[in-house]
């Protein structure tokens, strides 16, 4: 059935229930009515429908009595949404039957009536507080009946999407083994690397020579230790070469040629075997990626296909309030994310004026009894035109940032980066890097380390996906033995915990009032190693608490057995209360312990948490 005539119908059936009389009493009218109020909002359209269905049978005393209790329920529901942000069934049924009690007391002293007629009045109430109650769930039912089948259809379609991804996700975790069961690194020459050698040598050099047979079939035994002495030899940087060379003088006539031969094929095959290793961690960390890749997949098939829906009255609360705005609510879904909810709503207004959308989020925050705001980047407003909003709820801190930065003498440019991302989900992750070396290359290097972060977290990576599958890259990319560090501090505004990663990076500092607490981890730059362990930590911060993030350079004039001693002192004295002031004065005074001349690029991040 088509909403405008489910509309026409519910409408019309207070007009047609308004005027039906129970024992002199007409409680159906003003029950119907503060339904239609809970349900649809409208209120100043339903109360004349209903006065005018008792008009036509009912007294005129009657008419003014229920008019004037209709008038109480509207009032009453309106205080309790403006105290409490909603108006529950079980509060406006108490309403509705308390207005009525209410008007049957004063017309029971206005004519002095007979004391029965005051427990008629309290049966009437009660009675008509049930009604409240059962007219609305009806109605509700009748509003969205049909719509089932249509959620049943989405959910479907929902399931299939999501198990196709899975299945995705299930080839390349299966990919991502095969590629894992790979054979080792070699550390050494294996002995079948050790026979090619001899049989390389023996088919190659040997072959020609007239005393072949004599050497490799006569005196095999002989030739082949004089041989393997020659190559354990050049293997250990050619100690004790010359006692080979001499053991193998006196049996082979071209020893000199040969032990030059030994040479180039030893330095093949040990070629051959770095090869073989480059190959072995190129695809130990295409594995890697894989995996990272497989379990993102999988994550996004349950938090894309799978969302758990929030299903409580609190959608039909929302969409009365908004619609008593003239705000229509085309489809509203509440969705729970871990322990955070998000509302996403499709809406309209039914009039030319448009409404700012955070006033829409102090609406629904009303109704929810948390703060509620539009995510970053929404439109800020809503017409006449249907517009999807997602509404996240607000964060508890906020954070202020600051930074110095200093490149090294003689240097245009820093080699130095860093980055401060907010995402929708409450979540400021702050990464600072610092490429091997000072100048162009160095930028560069570490301008790539940060983008490619960026991209990952801003694409939904958790950081320790994004950080695995870099440095799975960086492994696979030959960096020609230039690496770079990584400093990751990521906080969550809603509580206040924080987790910082580091991966040969320097310290970093929380400053809490009169204390100064240091976070040091001992780890490997990024992309050094195929198997990377990330050494992480959490902390959990407080109102007016600062975070202090440094690249090496910034604690380089200082002894580095009094460098944190200097950098806790330092916090300590300092007065400043804005960040970018902090980070200055770290700056100058680092500045003044290098003379002015810093030998290594510095930049200094200070984070200011507070509460909103």
């Amino acid at each position: 059935m088509k909403p405008r005539l489910k509309n026409l119908i519910v409408h019309g059936a207070g007009l047609a229930m308004a005027p039906i009389c129970i024992y002199g009493c007409y409680p159906l009218g003003i029950s119907y009515f503060a339904a239609l109020s809970m349900a649809y909002g409208d209120w100043y359209f339903i109360f004349p429908l209903v006065l005018l269905g008792m008009a036509a049978a009912a007294p005129i005393l009657s008419v003014v009595k229920y008019g004037v209790a209709m008038i109480l329920c509207v009032i009453l529901s309106g205080i309790v949404e403006e105290r409490k942000g909603i108006c529950s069934k079980g509060q406006m049924a108490f309403i509705c039957g308390s207005s009525i009690f209410a008007m049957t007391l004063t017309e029971y002293f206005l004519f002095m009536k007979d004391l029965s007629y005051l427990y008629y009045g309290m049966a009437e109430g009660v009675f008509a507080a049930s009604l409240t109650v059962i007219f609305y769930q009806t109605v509700l039912l009748f509003i969205h009946a049909g719509e089932k089948p249509e959620q049943e259809e989405k959910v479907t379609v929902l399931d299939a999407g999501r198990n196709k991804l899975k299945e995705s996700a299930q080839v390349l975790s299966k990919l991502s083994s095969c590629f894992g069961e790979m054979p080792d690194k070699k550390e050494v020459l294996t002995k079948q690397d050790v026979e090619e050698m001899f049989q390389e040598l023996s088919q190659t050099f040997c072959s020609s020579c007239e005393k072949c047979h004599d050497c490799w079939q006569n005196h095999y035994f002989d030739t082949y230790k004089n041989t393997y002495d020659v190559f354990h030899a050049i293997e250990n940087d050619g100690a004790h070469l010359a006692n080979g060379e001499m053991a193998l003088s006196r049996q082979c006539i071209n020893y000199k040629s040969l032990t030059a031969e030994m040479k180039r094929i030893f330095n093949k095959t040990k070629t051959n075997m770095l090869w073989y290793n480059r190959i072995i961690e190129s695809r130990s960390a295409v594995a890697v990626q894989l995996s990272e890749m497989a379990k993102m997949m999988g994550e996004a098939a349950e938090e894309i296909y799978h969302p758990k829906v929030v299903e409580d009255g609190r959608r039909d609360q929302i969409r009365k309030k908004l619609k008593n705005h003239h705000i229509i609510t085309e489809d509203i879904s509440i969705i729970q994310k871990k322990n955070k909810e998000e509302i996403y709503m499709t809406m309209h207004v039914d009039w030319k004026k448009c409404v700012a959308v955070r006033e829409i989020g102090i609406m629904i925050s009303e109704i929810c009894q948390k703060a509620f705001v539009p995510e970053q980047d929404s439109r800020m407003l809503v017409g006449r035109e249907s517009t999807s909003v997602l509404f996240v709820e607000d964060t508890t801190f906020r954070i202020v940032h600051g930074v110095a930065r200093v490149a090294k003498t003689g240097e245009r440019i820093s080699g130095d980066n860093f980055s401060v991302l907010f995402s929708d989900d409450g979540q400021m992750t702050a990464s600072l890097s610092d490429g091997m070396g000072t100048g162009i290359r160095a930028n560069k290097e570490s301008e790539m380390i940060i983008e490619l972060l960026e991209r990952f977290l801003e694409a939904g990576f958790c950081k320790e996906t994004a950080l695995g599958m870099m440095n799975a890259t960086l492994v696979m990319n030959d960096q020609n033995g230039r690496y770079s560090t990584v400093d990751v501090v990521s906080v969550d505004l809603h509580d206040g915990s924080c987790e910082f990663v580091k991966l040969g990076a320097s310290y970093t500092f929380i400053k809490r009032e009169h204390v100064v607490e240091t976070i040091q981890m001992e780890s490997m730059p990024i992309g050094l190693f195929q198997k990377q362990q990330l050494v992480k930590t959490e902390r959990k911060l407080e109102d007016g608490d600062y975070i202090i993030m440094v690249s090496d350079g910034v604690l380089a004039p200082i002894p580095e057995e009094e460098q944190v001693k200097v950098m806790e002192n330092l916090l300590l004295e300092m007065e400043q209360v804005n960040p970018k002031d902090m980070a200055n004065a770290i700056m100058e005074k680092m500045l003044r312990e290098c003379g002015c001349d810093p030998k290594d690029d510095m930049t200094v991040l200070v984070f200011g948490v507070w509460k909103k």
